[in-house]
C-alpha cells in the first residue's frame, strides 16, 4: 500500500529525535550567537520521501576468455567488491579484469557483486560475452 507524503512526513516528525552526536571539534559558542541575534530564522526542510532502489537495473558485461575474465559492471563499493572478485578470479583460475561502470544510484544493492558472478557463469557457458 502506498504512503503519501503527507503521511510519511507527518510520521516523522512524531518519531524520536536522534541521540546527541559526537563533537570531532568545538568552535564558537552558537547557542550564545543565536541568543544575541538581532535577526533569526527558523526553517524545516523536507524532501519527498524516495524509495531506496537503483535507478538501473542490475547489469553486468562479462567475457570468460581461456585466459582472462573482463568483468564491466556498476559495483558500488569497487574496493570492498575486490575479495568477492578476486575469490571468482580464484575459482576460475584466470586473470580478472574488472572495470567499473557508472552508477544510476546503488543504495547498497550493488555492494554485493552476486550478478557480477551469474554474468561470469552466462559467459562461461554461452562462450561469449
Amino acid at each position: 500500500m502506498p504512503v503519501s507524503r503527507a503521511k510519511a512526513s507527518a510520521n516523522y516528525s512524531l518519531s524520536e529525535p536522534c541521540s546527541p552526536a559526537r563533537k570531532a571539534r568545538k568552535e564558537g559558542d552558537a547557542t550564545a550567537a543565536l541568543a544575541g541575534a538581532a535577526q533569526k530564522l527558523e526553517v524545516i526542510y523536507e524532501v519527498p520521501f524516495q524509495a531506496h532502489a537503483a535507478m538501473e537495473p542490475l547489469n553486468c558485461t562479462a567475457d570468460a576468455r581461456a585466459d582472462r575474465v573482463d568483468v564491466w559492471a556498476p559495483v558500488q563499493f569497487q574496493t570492498s567488491s575486490q575479495p568477492s572478485l578476486q575469490n571468482l578470479r580464484i575459482e576460475t583460475g584466470k586473470r580478472l579484469l574488472s572495470t567499473p561502470t557508472f552508477l544510476g544510484g546503488g543504495f547498497g544493492r550493488k555492494g554485493a557483486v552476486d550478478f557480477v558472478r551469474e554474468a561470469v557463469e552466462i559467459s562461461k557457458a554461452a562462450g561469449a560475452p
